[in-house]
């Protein structure tokens, strides 16, 4: 058996070749996997050899459908550098196994960590190494508060990007809900963001996650200059209100947003990529992207993805997900299935980058 490369990213591939078996023969191939907390992730597949013997398999499935084998709380997956096991078993009986290493983190990007009391900001930047000017990235979780889904803004920042992770609520110096956060603190985050050594000041994107994504598409909107670009995830075309429906989630100036108000996503001089899975079981993301889309002062890059729920706002590819998220309000259902919300973050990956790319070559 082999599989390249044997060290990478986690976005890159993972092929699988399976040689030396009789024409037909089953196999299965098996994953396993250390989490972040050290605790066992496993997979598997059923295949088949050709009519030479042998299989051959993009198997990236296997790492998008590992699941705990201990249903513990509060598990975190991938770790900064994932080891993971692949074997053979042919009835029953292993008879091949090699390592493959996948990193979220590269060794050449360095993390900082920001507190309110210091920094007036709450988050974790990271830097990767390079002297050249790259366009720089405001991550922006949703409902679950706190950092969003860190080995996101490690990939990115492996990928060259500074990459500020921000918490707008639910840790320490921050608000404990989303209820009347102000848009001038994400505004504090870009100039901040905008002053670091190695960022193109003249290229922040936003990218924003759910509830994140409405904050991106409302900061957007209300300091266009700046911001260079938005990628929104599982969007919402309007202004939501606080998770208890009685208050506003946000303010500008000292002035509550009003819920239901349409976001003004025309003040926006960026581009805009927009991703959203069609079977969102949360809120209306498709629709949403949808009149995004047509009423944004640019071209947007609307990805929409039958089948897929809420959970394509996890945005990182060949990773698993589930379709119930836990938050501090309680469980949301996410709709789609684990294997369409995979299939989709994996096929938006490729475009994020490119939309990044293109912003970074943009005079």
């Amino acid at each position: 058996m082999t599989a390249a490369p044997a060290e990478g990213l986690l976005d890159a591939p993972l092929d699988v070749r399976i040689s030396g078996l009789q024409p037909g023969e089953a196999v299965v191939l098996h994953a396993t996997e250390l989490s972040a907390r050290r605790r066992p992730w496993r997979s598997s597949v059923a295949l088949r050899a050709d009519s030479r013997g042998v299989v051959e398999r993009d198997a990236r499935s296997l790492l998008t459908s590992l699941r705990p084998v201990e249903r513990l709380p509060g598990d975190a997956f991938p770790a900064d550098v994932g080891h993971i096991q692949l074997s053979i078993s042919i009835r029953r009986h292993t008879v091949a196994r090699l390592e493959v290493v996948r990193r979220v983190l590269s060794r050449a990007v360095a993390h900082t960590l920001l507190l309110a009391s210091r920094d007036h900001l709450v988050g974790r930047y990271y830097a990767p190494a390079g002297a050249k000017r790259k366009p720089a990235i405001l991550l922006l979780g949703g409902l679950e508060g706190g950092l969003f889904f860190p080995p996101v803004a490690k990939l990115l920042a492996s990928h060259g990007y500074p990459t500020l992770d921000l918490a707008y609520f639910g840790l320490p110096g921050l608000p404990a809900s989303l209820e009347r956060i102000p848009l001038e603190y994400f505004q504090r985050a870009l100039v901040w963001l905008a002053a670091r050594p190695g960022v193109d000041p003249r290229r922040l994107v936003v990218i924003g996650a759910s509830r994140g994504a409405e904050a991106a598409l409302l900061v957007a909107s209300a300091f266009p200059s700046l911001v260079s670009a938005v990628a929104a995830y599982s969007p919402s075309a309007r202004v939501v209100a606080a998770p208890d429906g009685r208050g506003p989630a946000w303010t500008l100036g000292g002035r509550a947003l009003a819920p239901g108000r349409q976001i003004r996503v025309e003040r926006i001089e960026g581009p805009l990529l927009l991703v959203a899975g069609l079977a969102d079981g949360l809120w209306p993301s498709g629709p949403s992207a949808r009149a995004i889309a047509r009423r944004a002062r640019r071209p947007a890059t609307l990805l929409a993805y039958p089948g897929a729920g809420h959970a394509v706002d996890l945005v990182l590819p060949n990773a698993p997900s589930s379709t119930v998220l836990a938050t501090r309000d309680g469980l949301l259902r996410l709709g789609g299935t684990p294997a369409a919300d995979a299939a989709a973050r994996n096929a938006a990956w490729p475009q994020l980058l490119l939309f990044l790319d293109r912003i970074g070559s943009s005079s």
